[in-house]
């Protein structure tokens, strides 16, 4: 007989060698891949917009505030394509956005005072406990089939007084969430959290006004607003530092703000140059319904896809913003933001004539260039401002960010139901070049200086 020799039996072996080696070999390779994996969330956490998240109270806010963002965007073109196919108007989308605005601009200001003055956070709960119920309330209606357009205006109208108060308790709240250096990360991704909802969420509306009843879309708002709620039971403010204050009547604290950003001349300058892109470049979305399907009868889809890469163009911005760990130290940059938006304006406006891809390219690069202005606008206000004087200054930041819009749209509008929307988006690019031009004039010897 003959025996196998030692060579033999390794050879015999071999098989289960070499599945042990390969099986020690993988478990080396997954053990390097999680270690390069924590490395990469640990750069991630130490770097850009993950610095903000390492902060519990900052992430809770960010994060659920996201979630309920989502709901607004779904929420606010549920609205839009509600008012367009019970009326087929534009006058009527320049009214609701006119109810909005007008609102806002009355409310905000003393909304502002109220952030200087009082709990941020406890402003901040009541204001969301209000919006959770009249997205309820509106989406029992829309589901029941008692909607008017009228009564859509009166929605409006009761959110945007809710978003007034809110507005400038969540701009003032968050200095107060994390350390000031993280500041523009936080901000950042703020920015990038809203750009990211408004990308998602007209596809989402989409889906639901393909699928289901557009009041869906107002009931799965308010079932993000119960989240957001239950997360700000959650958190905590850092110390403000500030001390007692004298009380003093509302109408005195907002003139006292209007008077301390009248002497500081790049924080209106700031607000001016915002309320450019609030007011001419930003109120081409709240039209995208009609654009969709009076243009290129495309429908909700087309309304969608419009949105959604305006949402897209959003987005890049403020990735590519949040990459910056200091505020920008010129307004230069912001200016010529603006004439660049001023040209995607009028091509917007050419897009019926060019095809619906022009139009979507468009969307995205206004987007983009508006909120790349806005991001350095805000984080070079929050950079600048006195803690006691925030909560005004960021109401009136907050007030031409969400007013302006809607203003802007009702101006739109009235045009367009007088000639046609392209020729009414062509004036609005012909008025910001001229502003531009003006402001330019006046301002050269500010745009290009250091702050």
């Amino acid at each position: 007989m003959v025996f196998p020799t030692p060579r033999h039996k390794f050879r015999l072996l071999d098989p289960l060698w070499t599945s042990h080696h390969r099986h020690v070999t993988s478990r080396a390779s997954l053990a390097a891949d999680g270690n390069a994996m924590r490395a990469w969330m640990r750069y991630l956490a130490s770097h850009g917009m993950g610095r903000a998240l390492r902060h519990p109270n900052y992430a809770r806010f960010a994060g659920w505030g996201f979630v309920s963002t989502l709901g607004y965007w779904v929420q606010r073109l549920g609205i839009q394509w509600l008012v367009w196919d019970l009326t087929h108007s534009y006058v009527w989308l320049a009214g609701i956005a006119l109810a909005e605005a007008g609102v806002i601009l009355a409310a905000m200001p003393m909304a502002g005072s109220l952030a200087d003055r009082f709990d941020r956070l406890f402003i901040a709960r009541a204001t969301q406990a209000a919006s959770l119920a009249i997205a309820a309330v509106l989406g029992v209606t829309a589901v029941l089939g008692f909607a008017t357009p009228q009564l859509l205006v009166v929605f409006v109208a009761l959110m945007a007084l809710s978003d007034a108060f809110w507005t400038p308790a969540r701009l003032a709240m968050v200095p107060n969430l994390l350390p000031r250096e993280d500041l523009m990360p936080a901000l950042s991704l703020m920015a990038f959290s809203f750009n990211t909802a408004q990308m998602l969420g007209p596809a989402l509306a989409g889906l639901i006004l393909l699928h289901a009843d557009v009041g869906y879309a107002f009931l799965f708002n308010a079932l993000t607003y119960l989240f957001f709620l239950a997360a700000l039971y959650r958190i905590r403010l850092r110390p403000s530092g500030l001390g007692a204050k004298a009380v003093r009547g509302f109408i005195a604290d907002f003139t006292a703000g209007i008077g301390y950003i009248r002497r500081h001349r790049l924080i209106l300058m700031l607000l001016v140059l915002g309320t450019c892109v609030s007011m001419l470049v930003r109120p081409y979305r709240e039209l995208l319904a009609g654009y969709a399907d009076e243009l290129f009868a495309l429908g909700a889809p087309g309304f969608s896809a419009l949105a959604s890469a305006s949402g897209a163009g959003a987005l890049l911005a403020a990735f590519i913003a949040s990459g910056a760990v200091k505020p920008a130290r010129s307004l230069k940059p912001m200016f010529i933001g603006l004439g660049l938006a001023a040209a995607g304006l009028a091509l917007f406006a050419a897009a019926p004539r060019l095809g619906f891809a022009i139009a979507v390219a468009a969307s995205a690069g206004l987007a983009f260039l508006a909120t790349f202005i806005a991001i350095q606008g805000q984080v070079m206000l929050q950079s600048i401002v006195p803690e006691d004087r925030r909560g005004r200054v960021m109401a009136l930041w907050g007030a031409q960010a969400r007013a302006g819009p809607p203003l802007g749209a009702w101006l739109v509008g009235m045009l367009a139901g007088a000639w046609s929307l392209p020729a009414a988006l062509a004036v609005m690019a012909g008025v910001l070049l001229l502003l531009l031009f003006l402001m330019g004039r006046g301002w050269r010897a500010d745009l290009g200086r250091e702050k």
